[in-house]
């Protein structure tokens, strides 16, 4: 992707180095992306996934408070094989703790498919995936014994991706930051005059086109 804003470019530079990723800041706006020729705007967890299938990533999945799994891209038959049921259209609630550690863990080992799951909010202490040590300790770990894989049809080795979008009210704790060489913190600024400008033209276009 041509002219990433640096904060994406720095994302996308890391993902042969780093497993983790936290994504703070101006987390609540929408970014524009270029798809196909044309300029439109884009949530933060769809714009991340955006990048990751340009990068070759087979499986990406997000995870949500209330709402457990969603399917963001990838073969469902891909994604069964990898992760068991975990789109399963007969889910009437968000799967345990146990069961969420599960699959996480089945994406970030597998050997199949490069893969991500972005954890949206997860960090906030009501949740109950944080109200214990549990949750973060087992992603520590995966953290900490994760190693970049060259699968089939790569050109370099990558990483199987955790995703953190957390607000700043709502960090992960230090003892899970500090001083961890396998996890990156990317702090999202307010959009500059560039992207503000390339905004504008694209819905200046747009209203052009929509008046004829």
């Amino acid at each position: 992707m041509s002219n990433l804003p640096k904060w994406s470019m720095e994302f996308v530079r890391f993902l042969s180095v780093t497993p983790q990723f936290s994504f703070t800041g101006n987390i609540l706006d929408v970014y524009p992306v270029d798809l196909d020729g044309i300029i439109t705007t884009l949530r933060l967890k769809d714009y991340i996934r955006t990048i990751l299938v340009r990068e070759g990533y087979d499986i990406i999945l997000t995870f949500e408070p209330f709402v457990g799994f969603s399917h963001m891209h990838g073969d469902p038959d891909t994604i069964h094989a990898v992760l068991g049921d975990v789109l399963s259209a007969e889910k009437t609630e968000p799967p345990s703790l146990e069961r969420t550690i599960e699959i996480i863990r089945k994406s970030v080992e597998n050997r199949t498919a490069y893969s991500a799951i972005i954890l949206n909010q997860v960090s906030r202490p009501w949740d109950e995936f944080v109200s214990s040590d549990t949750f973060l300790y087992h992603l520590f770990s995966l953290c900490q014994d994760a190693e970049p894989r060259l699968l089939a049809g790569s050109s370099y080795p990558r990483f199987n991706l955790i995703i953190w979008i957390h607000s700043r009210d709502a960090p992960l704790p230090s003892w899970y930051i500090h001083d961890n060489t396998k996890f990156r913190e990317i702090i999202v600024p307010k959009p500059n005059f560039h992207s503000r400008r390339v905004l504008l033209e694209s819905l200046t276009k747009t209203c052009h086109y929509l008046s004829l």
